[in-house]
């Protein structure tokens, strides 16, 4: 005589509620992807401080994976502050840290610093101003107010002072610089005179240091 399982109810319950946990966290995540990658929209602004703080930085992914092109290059942000004697400070590399700290702790925090980090620069290389590398004093003093420095330089300052560039000097001044170097293009990797391979530098005015920055630095 065949033997009939049947799940008691409280094995029942049991698995309805997984199942349901499990199709509302399957249905968030999929809303949640869609408003990230849909361009701007009322309802898509109006969920987006919880779209952003959900997807970053786990589920954050780059259309360049997909393109025709892929990535050919690495960004470096350095940075370096001035006291009030005018004594600056070395070179402080705030890309390298955030790699070896990824490296070492997957699921560290420092993610979203890392994608931030990158961000900023790409967006500040793209820049129609700020890509360009060479200043007028017209902007350099406009680089120096806060009410009218680009929202990009501005955030690069900021993560600079955040990272420790020179934070026990007491920077009155900060410096940013964008290091960008492009490989060799596959077909070209041989070539002795390859005009595929590049590098770039972005050197940034010096940038005084606000009250606001000074917090951002400090914690």
């Amino acid at each position: 005589m065949p033997v009939r399982l049947v799940a008691a109810p409280h094995e029942r319950i049991a698995l309805w509620t997984l199942a349901s946990t499990l199709a509302l966290a399957l249905a968030f995540h999929a809303c949640a992807e869609t408003v990230f990658t849909l361009p701007a929209n009322p309802l898509g602004e109006r969920f987006r401080p919880l779209v952003l703080a959900y997807m970053h930085p786990y589920f954050e992914q780059s259309w360049n994976m997909f393109a025709p092109t892929p990535i050919d290059g690495d960004i470096s942000v350095l940075a370096r502050t001035r006291n009030a004697r005018g004594d600056a400070t070395d070179w402080v590399d705030l890309t390298a840290p955030l790699l070896n700290d990824l490296r070492a702790h997957p699921l560290s925090r420092y993610s979203t610093l890392k994608i931030a980090a990158m961000d900023l620069a790409v967006s500040a290389m793209d820049d129609r101003v700020l890509g360009q590398g060479s200043f007028t004093s017209a902007q350099v003093e406009a680089f120096a107010d806060p009410r009218t420095r680009p929202m990009i330089l501005d955030g690069l300052v900021r993560l600079g002072l955040f990272l420790g560039a020179g934070r026990s000097t007491g920077p009155r001044s900060v410096q940013v610089a964008i290091v960008a170097h492009r490989f060799p293009r596959f077909t070209h990797r041989f070539d002795a005179d390859d005009r595929t391979r590049h590098n770039q530098t972005i050197l940034f005015p010096w940038l005084p240091v606000t009250g606001s920055d000074a917090q951002a630095g400090s914690s």
